[in-house]
């Protein structure tokens, strides 16, 4: 299971509860996220941009479930480094998901909402947690809840 918080003290936290593991990502990039609303940076807009980030997230899930590529899923956005969830398919079923970052990009080159997934080689991606094995309806269906829990603090639009 995977939990997204939302907003704490500026920083939105990733958790993976049964390894207790968690990592906070500060919510500035997410704020001046370019791609829509440039005009505001309020908390709603983070979690705006946050909620079309997590159905990006599925669309890569899903649409790569038969290619079995490894997907680098951004999370953390920050200056001089961008942490990620790298997720490998194990079978069709199965997904190895763990935390770690890469210093082959930066936070402040892109917007959030706009990023699915990104390349890297193996070599640029540093793990900083253990890995976790999960079916993809788990990992789908926990992505689901936290925007549910997005959902829960105001309307906010279904845009991928």
């Amino acid at each position: 299971m995977i939990n997204i918080n939302n907003i704490h003290n500026g920083n939105i936290k990733l958790e993976f509860p049964s390894i207790s593991f968690s990592q906070e990502s500060n919510t500035y990039y997410w704020a001046i996220d370019e791609s829509f609303e440039k005009e505001d940076e309020s908390s709603s807009k983070v979690l705006r941009s946050l909620r079309i980030m997590l159905l990006k997230w599925i669309d890569a899930i899903v649409q790569n479930k038969e290619k079995r590529d490894i997907l680098y899923l951004p999370f953390d956005f920050a200056d001089e480094y961008m942490g990620v969830l790298r997720v490998s398919f194990f079978n069709e079923n199965v997904l190895n998901v763990e935390y770690g970052y890469t210093q082959m990009t930066n936070g402040w080159k892109i917007s959030p909402s706009q990023y699915k997934y990104f390349d890297i080689q193996i070599n640029d991606f540093d793990s900083i947690s253990p890995c976790i094995v999960m079916s993809i309806d788990d990992f789908i269906e926990s992505l689901n809840i936290c925007i549910e829990n997005i959902d829960s603090f105001g309307n906010v639009p279904d845009s991928r």
